[in-house]
């Protein structure tokens, strides 16, 4: 009997702990696409593809083609494409995580012009740790009209490297952010977008600073949608200023560069955009 007593006591602290041991999961996911009958990256994607980090726990690539040509050629094509995206990866990747290939040649055929569906989807996958919750909300204090009440990052809302496109994780997080902000829509909000780019302040008219630009209107026209008012709101682009990590070396280094800050005012700002 005392056996029995400690084996039960032994399973119901399994019980208590296993939770805490399990970790949520996240994926994002990458398109890439080719020319008619080709399988060869083109030079802009394989620079994408060459900049993927390298955190991923594992990597599904598939490739398609459009519906043109037979099963079997759609088939063969369609597996060139998924090594040649994998090829473009492994440039970079000292230590490749799992890398998982298929070949779906002409099955799921996207809307549209035939170009969208010659592609090759990569699915990075990473083990992640619980979201953080939003800060509890306080009244912002009055400062001057010039200044903000208060300054704040969205939580876990990243983009994909190189795009103005949220990571599937951040899709997951923007409705939280979103009844966050409900809370100062009687203010005046600045949505304030910024990338990831160590070295001098760059010019409004770099690709990159205006990435930083089409990351805040995203949000901006989020929000829109979502019900705010349009005269609250405005956005803009700061390149890479106020950099959270000056020098990256890793992922969420980066990820934390590549933002959304929102300042809130009590009255609004002079000129405002748009």
């Amino acid at each position: 009997m005392p056996s029995l007593v400690r084996c039960l006591t032994l399973l119901l602290l399994l019980a208590v702990t296993c939770p805490t041991m399990s970790q949520r999961s996240r994926t994002d996911t990458l398109v890439v696409h080719f020319a008619f009958d080709r399988s060869n990256i083109r030079p802009a994607d394989g620079s994408t593809l060459a900049a993927t980090h390298p955190d991923a726990d594992s990597i599904l690539i598939v490739g398609y083609t459009d519906t043109v040509g037979s099963y079997a050629y759609n088939l063969k094509l369609s597996r060139l494409r998924a090594e040649a995206a994998r090829a473009a990866m492994l440039r970079t990747l000292a230590a490749a995580p799992p890398i998982r290939l298929e070949a779906r040649g002409k099955t799921n055929p996207l809307p549209g012009d035939d170009s969208l569906s010659r592609r090759a989807e990569v699915l990075l996958y990473y083990k992640e740790k619980e979201l953080v919750q939003a800060p509890p909300v306080d009244t912002p204090k009055t400062h001057p009209d010039d200044q903000p009440d208060t300054t704040f990052g969205l939580d876990n809302i990243n983009f994909i490297a190189n795009t103005p496109i949220l990571t599937d994780a951040a899709h997951e997080a923007l409705p939280r952010s979103v009844a966050f902000l409900r809370n100062y829509a009687d203010h005046y909000l600045e949505i304030d977008g910024f990338c990831n780019s160590p070295g001098a302040p760059l010019e409004p008219k770099d690709p990159l600073f205006i990435l930083s630009v089409q990351r805040a209107k995203f949000i901006y026209d989020y929000l829109i949608q979502q019900g705010f008012d349009s005269t609250h709101l405005r956005y803009k682009g700061l390149g890479n200023t106020r950099p959270v990590v000056a020098h990256p070396t890793t992922r969420e280094e980066s990820d934390k560069n590549m933002r959304v800050e929102i300042r809130v005012f009590h009255k609004p700002q002079q000129p405002g955009l748009p």
